[in-house]
């Protein structure tokens, strides 16, 4: 039931272009159901995945891969966000008052919880938070993971930084910038899915028991939990929410290498999981400024298929223009793909 490692395994891009489909889908206007099926798992198991793939390296090297992969498409996506909200300033005849509050709260690394003098607006980067979140849950990571202390010494220090940063703690009192907190509140996810590397060669039986406890969380999550890790919220309770996401995520691993099986199902989920962080940044940037709020009438009228239809719009101009910039040297460059 554990991942299975390889150079380059198909299930993964399959399984990753599920996920960036669910986190398209979660800002699409469905009900509260819908939306809560998506937020039980899909951002905790981008942070399984970087664990389960992460490889120790020297300090210096892994600050300037995660930089380069990470910060620099964070960079590049705040740049063009400042520069649309810098072009609604000029049309709408408020110069430098959308792209000043865009720029400062890029610089932060995301809009503060407690009021700053310095910013009179707060101004969403949307699913941005996840890309610095993700830097400093490696960054931890590695102090973490190449210290000789032991596993239940880690999970311990990993359980008390989560719980001093959740909702009505530290972040509340105290402005952290770069999403700190939710990168320590992820740092169980990573630690996790960091820990099923090891699981390669248990008895099938354990990992079937597994399985089970873990979709069985998940479903009791579904029903009496919700949880959301940019914002440090956990209903339930921060292991069950954590195994409960687990468990969503492995179901959906099993049935993205059941879609391996289907070549053109495949190649397309493939594609999409390949790209899955150009797509990510994309999407981050077209979610403040297309104005999706214009179909609520149309929501209001037919419901969950016009949120529907607006999901299938949406992915499909974030897929267009992705197939269409991704050969050209300057975005490979950065977003890393060689």
């Amino acid at each position: 039931m554990a991942f299975q490692e390889k150079k380059r395994d198909q299930t993964f891009d399959v399984l990753k272009g599920l996920l960036i489909l669910f986190v398209i889908a979660g800002h699409s206007h469905f009900s509260f159901t819908v939306e809560h099926f998506f937020v039980s798992f899909h951002m905790p198991a981008f942070f399984f995945i970087s664990g389960y793939f992460y490889k120790a390296r020297p300090l210096k090297d892994e600050l300037r891969v995660d930089f380069r992969r990470l910060i620099v498409p964070y960079l590049f996506s705040c740049f063009l966000l400042v520069l649309i909200a810098l072009l609604k300033d000029i049309l709408c005849g408020t110069l430098w008052q959308s792209s000043s509050e865009h720029a400062l709260t890029a610089l932060l690394g995301g809009p503060p919880i407690i009021p700053l003098p310095i910013l009179n607006k707060v101004v969403e980067l949307g699913p941005l938070w996840f890309l610095t979140a993700l830097f400093f849950v490696r960054l931890i990571a590695h102090f973490l993971f190449q210290s000789k202390i032991p596993h239940w010494f880690k999970a311990t220090t990993i359980f008390l930084l989560s719980i001093a940063c959740m909702k009505n703690s530290v972040r509340f009192h105290i402005f952290i910038p770069w999403y700190i907190p939710s990168a320590c509140c992820a740092l169980g996810f990573f630690f996790v899915g960091n820990l099923l590397k090891s699981f390669g060669n248990v008895n099938a039986k354990y990992k079937w028991m597994l399985f089970a406890f873990t979709v069985l969380c998940w479903g009791y999550c579904l029903l009496f939990s919700g949880m959301s890790v940019n914002a440090c919220l956990f209903g339930a309770h921060y292991i069950i929410d954590l195994a409960g996401a687990l468990g969503g995520t492995l179901v959906f691993y099993l049935l993205s290498r059941k879609i391996t099986k289907s070549k053109p199902t495949s190649n397309f989920l493939g594609f999409i999981g390949k790209y899955s962080l150009a797509i990510f940044c994309f999407h981050a940037i077209e979610c403040p400024f297309f104005p999706w709020d214009t179909f609520e009438p149309f929501i209001q009228s037919y419901g969950q298929l016009a949120s529907l239809a607006i999901f299938l719009m949406r992915a499909g101009i974030l897929l267009l223009i992705t197939r269409c910039v991704i050969g050209i040297p300057f975005f490979k460059k950065i977003f890393s793909y060689s």
